[in-house]
C-alpha cells in the first residue's frame, strides 16, 4: 500500500496516519469486534426511549380520540427504528477497522465519509420508506449546520454571529422554493407541510373547537382573529398573528 498512500499524499496532497483503530476510533476498547459490541446495547435502547416518546407524542397531538392510538404499532415503529440507528452505528465502526487493516493508514475519506456513506446507505434500508423524506430533511440541515462550523473552525469562512441561521434560512428557503414549483416528492411534500405547516388556505382549528376550549383560552384566539389584520398576500383566512399563535400550539 506504499504506492497508494504516495499518491494520496503527494499526487491528491491529502494527510494519512499510521494510528491504529483503537487510537483513532474506538478508545473504549482495543479489540475490534468487543468495541462494536459494547455500545450496542446502550446505543440501542437510548435511540428506542427516543423514538417510543416521539412517536406517541406524535400520535397524541395528531389524533382527536385518544383510544384510536394504535400503541402496538408504535412500540413496532420505535424498535424499528431504534435498529436502523444501531446498525448505522454498527456498520461505521467495523468499516472503520476494515478500512484501517486493509490500507494500514487513516486518511480523511476513510476516516468518515466513505464509511459514513456506506453505513447510512445500508442503516436506511431498515428504516420505513414514509419517515425517509422526513430524517432526509433533519439529517440536511444538521450536515449543513457542522459543515459550516467545521469551515469557520479551520479558518475557511469568516465568523458570523449566529451564523448557523443564516445557513438554515438559506436552506428553508431552497426548500420552500420547490415545494411552490411542485418538484418534490409527494411524501416530502407531505411531510413539509406536517412540519412546517406551509398550507396556508387550510385553517388549523375550526371556529366550533375554539369555542369549545376553555374559555379564556378560546376567548383569546377568538379575539386575535378577529381585532388584527392579515398580510393581502398571505392565503389564510384569519389574521397573521392568529395564525402563527394556533400554529405553534399545533406543532
Amino acid at each position: 500500500m506504499s504506492a497508494l498512500s504516495k499518491f494520496l499524499v503527494g499526487g491528491l496532497g491529502l494527510k494519512i496516519s499510521k494510528a491504529t483503530c483503537y487510537e483513532m476510533v474506538h478508545t473504549w476498547n482495543p479489540d475490534c469486534n468487543r468495541a462494536i459490541v459494547d455500545p450496542l446495547w446502550d446505543g440501542w435502547l437510548f435511540a428506542f426511549k427516543t423514538y417510543v416518546i416521539f412517536y406517541s407524542l406524535t400520535s397524541v397531538f395528531s389524533t382527536k380520540d385518544v383510544r384510536q392510538i394504535r400503541w402496538r404499532k408504535i412500540l413496532a415503529d420505535s424498535v424499528r427504528s431504534s435498529f436502523f440507528l444501531t446498525a448505522n452505528l454498527t456498520i461505521f465502526l467495523w468499516l472503520n477497522c476494515q478500512l484501517r487493516k486493509i490500507l494500514g493508514f487513516f486518511t480523511v475519506p476513510t476516516l468518515g465519509f466513505m464509511n459514513g456513506m456506506i453505513s447510512a446507505l445500508f442503516a436506511i434500508l431498515i428504516e420505513n420508506r414514509k419517515r425517509r423524506p422526513l430524517l432526509a430533511l433533519y439529517i440536511t440541515n444538521l450536515a449543513s449546520e457542522t459543515a459550516y462550523h467545521q469551515l469557520v473552525n479551520h479558518g475557511y469562512l469568516k465568523y458570523i454571529p449566529n451564523g448557523a441561521v443564516i445557513i438554515f434560512g438559506i436552506g428553508l428557503t431552497g426548500l420552500l422554493h420547490l415545494y411552490y414549483k411542485d418538484k418534490l416528492h409527494s411524501n416530502l411534500r407531505r411531510s413539509i407541510e406536517y412540519v412546517l405547516l406551509v398550507n396556508e388556505t387550510q385553517e388549523l382549528f375550526s371556529h366550533k373547537i375554539i369555542q369549545k376550549l376553555y374559555s379564556p383560552v378560546g376567548s383569546a384566539l377568538l379575539m386575535l382573529r378577529q381585532r388584527y389584520a392579515k398580510h393581502p398576500l398571505c392565503r389564510h383566512q384569519y389574521s397573521c398573528i392568529s395564525r402563527f399563535v394556533e400554529a405553534s400550539s399545533s406543532s
